[in-house]
């Protein structure tokens, strides 16, 4: 299911939403290529959930907004097993693993904001932050239902600047740069970006 809508909020602003939900389920029981007389049973469910909004308008004649927030959510539920002839599930000795379950969320936040400049001629100067953020929690069930879990936290933020600068009608130099600091990573990278077309 998917659903959308726009909003004139003035003569140049829009305001977007779109949304879509799935819900998906397979499962599938095979001879087993390595335990003769057994059968591997394999399962998955997985749910998804996404949405995404934006804004986009123009502040007097020479500046441009854009803003977007996005979030996805996406979950999975995987399991296995060993069978027997009468398909009931069987643990046997050296092949435990086969019987195992698997829990995955994945959850994701985005966030950006950008400003346009308009500079003299067809110049333009753009600069703004994004941030992002994702959650991965996991757990693992083995044979015995033991469970073993875990998650993966990070926070991304980021400042960019670039500017179009035209030398020329046919000459166009492009500036910018990029400051993100990861959380996972407890770093800060730099990236200076420069190009001539």
């Amino acid at each position: 299911a998917e659903g959308n809508f726009r909003i004139r909020t003035s003569a140049s602003g829009m305001l977007k939403y779109y949304g879509v939900f799935s819900s998906n389920q397979l499962g599938f029981t095979v001879p087993s290529i390595d335990t003769l007389g057994y059968r591997d049973k394999f399962g998955l469910k997985n749910t998804y959930l996404y949405h995404n909004l934006s804004y986009k308008d123009r502040l007097g004649s020479q500046w441009k907004v854009a803003a977007g927030v996005s979030y996805t959510n996406s979950k999975d539920a995987i399991n296995g097993s060993l069978q027997d002839e009468a398909k009931k599930d069987v643990v046997l000795n050296g092949l435990e693993f086969k019987n195992f379950g698997l829990d995955r969320t994945g959850r994701y936040l985005n966030a950006k904001l950008v400003l346009d400049r308009r500079l003299r001629g067809l110049s333009s100067l753009r600069f703004g932050g994004e941030y992002n953020h994702s959650s991965d929690p996991s757990s693992y069930t083995d044979y015995n239902n033991n469970r073993y879990g875990g998650t993966l936290n990070q926070h991304i933020s980021s400042l960019f600047a670039e500017s179009d600068i035209y030398i020329t009608n046919a000459i166009a130099a492009k500036v910018g740069g990029r400051a993100e600091y990861s959380s996972y990573l407890k770093r800060t990278n730099l990236a200076p970006r420069a190009s001539l077309a």
